[in-house]
C-alpha cells in the first residue's frame, strides 16, 4: 500500500475508533479501518468487544483478499445505527469491499479468528451469530431480512407476512464465494457451503457439505482445513 493510502487508512481509523469507542479503548485503535471505506452511520456504543481490545485486531477492508477474484472491487461500507451492535469476540479480518448494514436494533456477532474475503454483504435487522474459525469467500451475501416489508392484499389488518429471522453460523464453517445466506438458516459447526449455494433452511448435522439451489446436505462426515 503506498505511504499516501496508509496515511489515510490511518486518519480514517482515528477517526472511527474515536467516534465508537470510549478514550481508554480508542487509543488503542482495536479497528483498521480502510482509507476507502465510505462511513454512513457510525455512533457511539455501537461496536462492542468480548475480549480484550488490541491494535489492528479488527481489519476492515485492509487487505486485498485472494487475487484473481472476479468483478470490480467496491469501497467498503459501514451503516450501523444507534439501536444496533457489532459484537467482536476477537480476531476479525475483512477484505476489500465489504458492507455491513444494521439497521431497528440489528445485531452482528463475530465469534474469533474471523475471515471475509471481497465483495461480501451483511445485513441484519434481527441477529446474525458466527462462531469461531469462520472462514467466507468472496461475493458472499449473509442477510436475516428481506429489505422490504411484504403484507397480505386481502388482511384488513397491517400484519407483516415476511418478519426478519436470525441466522446462526457455527464454528469452523466454510462459506464458499457467491453464496446466499437468508433469515432463519443454522448451519452447524464444522460444515462446509458449496461455491454459488443459496441457503434458505436449518441444517442441524455437523460435517456436512451444504449446496445446491436451494441448499441441501450433499455429503456427510466430511471434515476440512484452511
Amino acid at each position: 500500500m503506498k505511504p499516501l493510502k496508509i496515511m489515510l487508512t490511518l486518519l480514517k481509523s482515528i477517526y472511527f475508533n474515536f467516534k465508537v469507542f470510549p478514550f481508554e479503548t480508542a487509543i488503542k485503535l482495536p479497528v483498521i479501518v480502510s482509507y476507502n471505506t465510505k462511513l454512513y452511520n457510525v455512533y457511539a456504543g455501537t461496536i462492542t468487544f468480548e475480549c480484550r481490545p488490541s491494535f489492528g485486531m479488527i481489519k476492515y477492508g485492509w487487505y486485498g483478499g485472494s487475487k484473481g477474484v472476479s468483478g470490480e472491487m467496491e469501497p467498503c461500507k459501514w451503516s450501523v445505527d444507534k439501536k444496533s451492535r457489532i459484537v467482536f469476540k476477537g480476531p476479525a479480518n475483512f477484505a476489500n469491499g465489504i458492507s455491513i448494514r444494521c439497521d431497528n436494533g440489528g445485531t452482528i456477532v463475530f465469534g474469533r479468528n474471523f475471515v471475509c474475503n471481497s465483495n461480501c454483504f451483511f445485513a441484519s435487522n434481527n441477529c446474525i451469530k458466527f462462531g469461531d474459525n469462520v472462514l467466507i469467500g468472496w461475493h458472499t451475501n449473509i442477510r436475516d431480512v428481506d429489505g422490504h416489508k411484504i403484507y397480505e392484499l386481502n388482511s384488513q389488518a397491517a400484519i407483516v407476512t415476511n418478519q426478519s429471522k436470525e441466522v446462526v453460523i457455527g464454528s469452523h464453517v466454510w462459506i464458499g464465494a457467491h453464496v446466499d445466506i437468508l433469515k432463519g438458516v443454522s448451519i452447524p459447526d464444522e460444515c462446509i457451503v458449496a461455491y454459488r449455494a443459496c441457503v434458505t433452511g436449518k441444517f442441524y448435522d455437523k460435517n456436512c457439505i451444504i449446496g445446491g439451489f436451494p441448499a441441501k446436505v450433499i455429503k456427510r462426515n466430511i471434515k476440512w482445513e484452511a
